[in-house]
């Protein structure tokens, strides 16, 4: 038996699962809220729904003031229970002005709690929920 056909098998074994990881973590971005500087974007690719609870990327940025010159982003996949109006966050990562480092924190957020009533935080996720009721998710 030669040594080629099995490098050959083995070598794309490795490849075409790492291939399928990168797919599934391209993010799919829409606005799904903006406020004066402020936006949130929801990432449309993978919303999953369990008992009313979604978890979802979501993508915050505030603006500078200076035209398409973002301050501060973060990029969080959050636990939203649309029923009780409660909200986590289950991983976050956030990127300050021009700066090319990430801070990555996970589980930032021991339980859940109820946003304050009017707050960008109350408008997105009840967003979020209307978003992910009328796609069927």
């Amino acid at each position: 038996m030669s040594l080629r056909p099995i490098m050959l098998v083995l070598s794309v074994s490795v490849v075409v699962p790492a291939a399928a990881q990168r797919s599934s973590e391209s993010h799919q971005w829409a606005l799904l809220l903006q406020q004066a500087a402020d936006r949130v974007e929801i990432d449309t690719a993978p919303i999953h729904t369990v008992n009313g609870i979604i978890q979802v990327w979501l993508r915050w940025s505030a603006g500078t003031g200076v035209p398409h010159h973002i301050a501060v982003y973060s990029i969080e996949l959050r636990e939203i229970d649309c029923h009780q109006e409660r909200t986590r966050v289950l991983r976050r990562e956030v990127l300050a002005g021009g700066d090319s480092s990430r801070a990555a924190t996970e589980g930032s957020e021991v339980g859940s709690y109820r946003p304050s009533s009017g707050s960008l935080l109350a408008l997105a996720t009840a967003a979020a929920c209307r978003v992910t009721k009328q796609a069927g998710a």
